[in-house]
């Protein structure tokens, strides 16, 4: 049988392991956050600023907008018909 590796190389070798799967993970997150931005992006461009607002019953803004749909909910309307069993 081959001789075992050294520890020091076992350590590099988890070392590397852990810097991959963290790059990995930043890559991941940075390619949702650019999916993110670009669905924003689309939505305040082609959607009519009204349509947020009629739908909600108030007037909304970019923070109703990257709310996510519909929770908490902010018209009585809405608020209504998830409280009906």
């Amino acid at each position: 049988m081959g001789a075992q590796p050294a520890p020091a190389a076992r350590e590099q070798v988890a070392l590397f392991n852990i810097v991959t799967a963290a790059t990995v993970g930043l890559g991941v997150a940075a390619l949702y956050l650019a999916l993110f931005i670009a669905m924003l992006a689309a939505a305040l461009l082609l959607v009519p600023g009204n349509l947020l607002g009629l739908v909600l019953g108030h007037s909304a803004g970019v923070a109703d907008q990257v709310s996510w749909p519909g929770w908490p909910p902010r018209s009585r309307r809405w608020a209504a018909r998830l409280a009906r069993p």
